[in-house]
């Protein structure tokens, strides 16, 4: 088998698992043996190894022994993510209002104008919706806050993938995406803040919710949620 066929499967396999895992075939927590997805996903060793690395990487599984998991939801966890979160960002969007130039941007309008396009699968939009945050954090000239939020996003954004399975994603953040390069341009930070608190909070919000749906609706299939 060539390389081009290698990556090809590899891709294969690392969309088949991740798809079970988003519409909850696969639920927190679950054991995921080796041999048992090479006969779910028909797929060989090496591939399947592989994709559960990228898995690994995206916070969907994670080791347990010389196996995987499938990475359970840990709601304290999120809640302190989630306030770190709102620091950082606030912090950033006050330092990008003074950093900002036009092909800053211009990127953000292109995170904007992706995270809004109903053409494309939730996932796309959540994907680029993530994007326009750390695009901010760029712009900010901070490498340190960079960093931080990135490993704050890391476990906030674990959790998103139970609001895309729900299909619970809030389209409001849209049009708040639109008014924080508003503001950016102006130069207004204080009143940058004030549009980026609520709308990190209705997102907090969704993604909580779409968790304990989530929770009662699998409970009987061995989810995990813990700090509830």
């Amino acid at each position: 088998m060539s390389t081009t066929d290698n990556l090809s499967r590899t891709s294969s396999v690392y969309d088949d698992i991740k798809s079970a895992i988003l519409s909850m075939d696969l639920v927190p927590g679950e054991a995921l043996p080796e041999r048992s997805l090479e006969v779910r996903f028909n797929c060989s060793r090496s591939p399947l190894r592989v994709a559960l690395a990228r898995l690994e990487k995206d916070g969907l599984v994670k080791r347990s022994g010389r196996s995987y998991v499938v990475a359970p939801i840990d709601v304290k966890e999120l809640e302190y993510a989630f306030d770190l979160r709102e620091l950082l960002e606030c912090q950033a969007v006050r330092l990008a209002c003074q950093r900002v130039d036009d092909g800053s941007l211009s990127r953000l309008r292109e995170w904007t104008a992706g995270s809004a396009d109903l053409r494309k699968e939730t996932e796309y939009r959540t994907r680029m919706g993530e994007g326009f945050h750390m695009e901010i954090a760029r712009i900010a000239g901070n490498p340190f806050l960079t960093r931080a939020l990135a490993d704050v996003m890391s476990v906030v954004y674990r959790a998103r993938w139970f609001m895309i399975a729900r299909g619970a994603t809030p389209d409001h953040r849209f049009d708040e995406h639109a008014k924080i390069v508003e503001l950016l341009t102006a130069n207004k930070p204080d009143e940058a803040v004030e549009v980026m608190i609520p709308h990190l909070r209705k997102s907090r919000d969704a993604i909580l919710e779409s968790i304990e749906f989530a929770s009662r609706l699998l409970r009987g299939q061995g989810l995990k949620v813990a700090g509830k």
